[in-house]
């Protein structure tokens, strides 16, 4: 029996959330989990045998109260002795790993995205989190990458070496929609999205792109499902665009099964993404993607199931949702998205996390 002591530093939602439930889940029954989170990530859905232990962290950084949680992990590892330390994302990868110095544990690290990646920050903001990332990579033994593109990133920005990074490629869980009925035909046609409303998901550009579809059809209808810290800015950004009353914004959800069965295409406009896990979701549902190319989304949409581009115009991607219009077009394309999110199976995943664990 192995003993993993999962880190889940950030706040409840999103697509880390989702990956940590579902690979808890689906955990080997040779595998003994535990998590550190914190409050409101740890709200329910973990399988009973997984221990909580709740760390209550500040969203914005915090000196004193950082240190604080790396002696509060550090005295779970103690008392628990896991044979592995896993850490989800960057926020828990600095805590965990300082937290599990001299504990003589071996440390897993997956970045779920790496921050110096990320765009809406500063060049010297940027350079700060790589010289981080190069730091801790000295104190882990393998760094999980949810794509080959991560992977890619990781080498040639000298994090580590090749041989330390490991790629298990994000997975979900497909049991809610092989037990769900697709439907092709209905009254509008239904342009999703699933991810939090933040700068990363690109929302203004979202509400740009359908006001160009509503333009041209004028039964379309928009749904965003999800929430996030720019809900009020993109609602504005909806009234302004003439498009607020096409457009349902759900909140966050306990499952976005059911939402995402009502669209009838769905899109991902991130500005920069480690992988894209909701891009499963619509295709485990059958959806086809119209998503923006970048990270590891090109490793995930193919020409069978949507289109992925490489462009900032919202005239291109407003061309590709309209090409989808066609329901005959969808149907013979749904057998194709779902056969497509069948290689994406969260149980692959946990399979693999445990071979990694083993030959640690």
């Amino acid at each position: 029996m192995k003993r993993i002591c999962h880190i889940a530093l950030m706040h409840g939602g999103g697509g880390v959330d989702v990956y940590i439930r579902s690979l808890l889940k689906n955990a080997p029954s040779t595998v003994e989990n535990e998590l550190i989170c914190s409050p409101d990530f740890g709200n329910g859905n973990f399988p009973p045998d997984c221990k909580l232990h709740l760390l209550n962290i500040p969203r914005d950084v915090s000196v004193v109260e950082d240190i604080k949680a790396i002696f509060f992990v550090r005295k779970i590892i103690r008392q628990t002795k896991p044979d592995v330390v896993y850490c989800h994302s960057s926020m828990a990868g600095a805590v965990g790993r300082a937290a599990a110095l001299g504990c003589k544990t071996k440390v897993i690290y997956n970045p779920h995205g790496w921050s110096f990646d990320m765009r809406d920050k500063s060049a010297k903001a940027r350079a700060v989190y790589r010289a981080a990332e190069r730091l801790l990579a000295h104190f882990t033994d393998k760094i999980v990458c949810i794509s080959h593109y991560e992977k890619k990133v990781a080498v040639e920005q000298r994090v580590c070496r090749d041989d330390k990074c490991y790629v298990i490629q994000n997975g979900i869980d497909l049991t809610p929609y092989q037990t769900a009925v697709p439907v092709i035909e209905r009254e509008y046609f239904t342009v999703g999205c699933a991810a939090r409303i933040s700068a990363q998901k690109d929302p203004l550009f979202f509400a740009e792109v359908m006001r160009l579809v509503a333009k041209e059809e004028p039964s379309a209808r928009f749904v965003w499902i999800g929430d996030g810290e720019m809900r009020a800015e993109f609602e504005q950004a909806l009234k302004e665009k003439g498009i607020f009353e096409r457009t349902t914004v759900t909140g966050w959800l306990e499952s976005p099964v059911a939402e995402i069965q009502k669209t009838d295409v769905c899109v991902l406009f991130s500005k920069w993404e480690g992988f894209g896990l909701c891009l499963l979701d619509y295709l485990a549902a059958g959806k086809p993607v119209v998503a923006r190319k970048v990270g590891g989304v090109g490793e995930i949409v193919t020409p069978q199931v949507g289109a992925a581009l490489e462009s900032d115009s919202p005239q291109a991607f407003a061309a590709e949702i309209l090409a989808l219009r066609d329901e005959k077009k969808r149907s013979e394309m749904l057998p194709l998205c779902i056969a497509r999110a069948n290689e994406f199976d969260i149980k692959t995943v946990a399979e693999k996390t445990r071979a990694l664990v083993d030959v640690l």
